[in-house]
């Protein structure tokens, strides 16, 4: 389904349900421990809802882009995209965002 969302998006210049597409891809890809690909899909949609100024998916991408680096046990550039999602949260003042992040880090610890 992703994928045809993709080629609708293509047809119809729809970026913001380009990036979606990807993200949805990117976390198929995680789940599967196929994280070289899933990093590659958040990175598009990264790119995507950057030029576009989605900050909410854009917060929830990089929050998915952590836990994915997590998982890799690269801890480094977890704790920068997770840095990443909080800045955004905090700016959007979505408090309990911020508190989801926070837990679903302290819970996935590796």
């Amino acid at each position: 389904m992703y994928n045809e969302a993709l080629d609708y998006a293509n047809r119809s210049n729809c970026d913001h349900v380009k990036a979606k597409a990807f993200h949805g891809l990117a976390l198929i890809e995680s789940a599967r421990n196929n994280f070289q690909n899933s990093i590659v899909d958040h990175h598009k949609a990264i790119s995507i809802l950057d030029r576009i100024g989605a900050k909410p998916d854009l917060a929830e991408v990089y929050f998915q882009l952590g836990l994915t680096y997590q998982a890799r046990k690269e801890h480094v550039l977890a704790e920068k995209y997770k840095a990443e999602a909080l800045k955004i949260f905090a700016q959007m003042k979505a408090p309990k965002q911020i508190e989801r992040v926070d837990k679903a880090f302290r819970e996935n610890v590796q």
